[in-house]
């Protein structure tokens, strides 16, 4: 971490180090600067402690090391971190709102989910911060914006495919809140408090909406006209101000930052200047549903070049990522058009483990439900074929991490329906991943070796355990850095032995 001075852009004291997830927040004058830090690893403590006893601190810009102060420290009991609970894995962050108020969040690093606990600077300043508790993980918040002396929360307790509920911020709890907007076909996705209103994200399809909620009782959402229909997202928000910036964008046009009125128009900012490939024409998304496996619908979105002949023979990407409940929306790519430029069809799916239609659907995609993404994968691919996209030895599938989970796994079971597989700094050995630095934070989406139902889910889904002798394999490029904070490179290099 460095701290800069605007004007001049000189740094202002020493670099901090461990300050990896950053989680900044500044006090409304300035004068104090919040963040999180990692534990030091001392000589002789495990790798796997890396992640673990984290902090929430904070400094005078240009300190240094001497003067950090600690907030809130994960494994300190609730008492000693003044009332918040956090557990040894997870990560506090602390977050001044422009008004002074403070809220503390406390996630455990790969679920949506999370805690919160409200306070003020005054007493973080005074010493005595008496945290008091907004909400617990197990009470399905994803969700929280705050409006002055109100909260907003989305939660799927209840309600797989989300709900909003508003309250009072002094003794919010679920229970008693507002019923703003209940749950319904579409997936309540992120919410922003600006002084006008409440912003809302709604995913309908596979196409993402916003809508405006008065600040007042019985509110009705009111949709917002967009000049890009694919992805919103809420930039800069503040409880202070009308209105904010957010960005938009498609699969066949890049990002643009755009200023939204409280009269709901929206005026492009130009801070993103448009460049001359950043809205071809030529460029179409073809939205499917795949029946998969056991009869569900996965989405999957076909990028391809207007009039593209459907004689199996156009070299098409397959990409997925299906982990954490993280959905693909839309996104713009100038090598995927340069792919397209060449002949080629790209396509995205979201099987079960992303949050597409819901908490149930990423629910369907961990631990022993695992296998559900990489069939639903697989039975996108065989579409791909069977509609005459591509054929088999023209189809590369390609996921990322834990998108090397549902590639690997794909490659595995259907070895003869990929030309090409690229798992990008993959995971492919599950069963060891409790033994590195990030594999501990990973136990609530994957699942723990130390319980028998678990580690045979971890089995399942473990490229390098499942590898077969004499099968024939396609193709496979790994990718990876020796240095990756997150997957260890021994994952890539004793899985390319195996499938040789």
């Amino acid at each position: 971490l460095r701290v800069l001075q605007v004007a001049s852009g000189r740094q202002i004291g020493p670099e901090i180090s461990r300050a990896q997830f950053g989680a900044l927040s500044w006090a409304p004058d300035s004068s104090q600067l919040f963040f999180h830090r990692m534990q030091a690893l001392k000589k002789g403590m495990p790798e796997t402690d890396k992640y673990q006893r984290s902090t929430a601190v904070v400094m005078k810009p240009g300190a240094g090391e001497a003067g950090l102060r600690v907030l809130l420290r994960a494994g300190d009991s609730a008492a000693r971190n003044g009332g918040v609970n956090v557990p040894v894995t997870e990560f506090p962050f602390v977050d001044v709102q422009p008004d002074g108020r403070a809220i503390a969040y406390v996630y455990d690093g790969v679920s949506p989910e999370f805690r919160a606990y409200h306070s003020t600077l005054a007493k973080i300043r005074a010493g005595r911060p008496a945290w008091q508790r907004l909400f617990d993980k197990d009470e399905g918040v994803t969700s929280l914006a705050v409006a002055g002396a109100r909260a907003y929360v989305l939660t799927h307790q209840g309600a797989p495919r989300y709900k909003l509920l508003g309250g009072a911020l002094e003794g919010f709890a679920l229970a008693r809140a507002e019923l703003l907007v209940p749950e319904a076909e579409r997936v309540l996705t992120g919410i922003a408090a600006a002084k006008d209103a409440l912003y809302l994200e709604a995913r309908e399809g596979n196409v993402e909406r916003l809508y405006r909620v008065a600040h007042r009782s019985g509110a009705q959402p009111e949709a917002v006209t967009l000049a890009v229909v694919g992805s919103v997202s809420l930039g800069a928000f503040e409880a202070q101000q009308d209105g904010g910036l957010l960005e938009l964008e498609s699969w066949n046009r890049a990002r643009q930052i755009y200023a939204l009125g409280a009269d709901g128009r929206l005026a492009n900012t130009g801070l993103q200047p448009a460049g001359p490939f950043d809205a071809p024409a030529d460029v179409a998304a073809t939205e499917v549903l795949v029946k998969s496996h056991d009869g569900a619908m996965v989405p999957m979105s076909i990028i391809h070049r207007a009039g593209t002949p459907l004689d199996g023979r156009n070299p098409t990407i397959l990409y997925g990522y299906a982990s954490y409940g993280i959905t693909e929306e839309p996104f713009f790519s100038l090598s995927r058009l340069a792919w397209m430029e060449r002949g080629g069809v790209f396509a995205v799916a979201n099987p079960r483990g992303s949050s597409v239609f819901g908490k149930q659907w990423h629910t369907d995609g961990q631990k022993a439900r695992k296998p559900n993404t990489w069939r639903d994968f697989i039975a996108c691919a065989e579409h791909l074929v069977k509609q005459g996209w591509t054929q088999p030895s023209r189809l590369a599938i390609w996921g990322g991490s834990a998108g090397g989970i549902l590639v690997g796994m794909a490659m595995v079971e259907r070895p003869d329906l990929f030309g090409v597989v690229i798992p990008e700094v993959g995971s492919l050995d599950l069963v060891r991943a409790e033994t590195t630095p990030n594999g501990v934070p990973n136990i609530p989406e994957f699942g723990t070796r130390t319980i028998e139902a678990e580690f045979r889910g971890l089995l399942a889904m473990s490229t390098y355990h499942q590898i077969k002798d004499g099968t024939a394999y396609p193709a496979v490029m790994f990718t990876h850095g020796v240095n990756d904070p997150r997957v260890e490179v021994w994952n890539t290099t004793k899985t390319t032995e195996r499938v040789m």
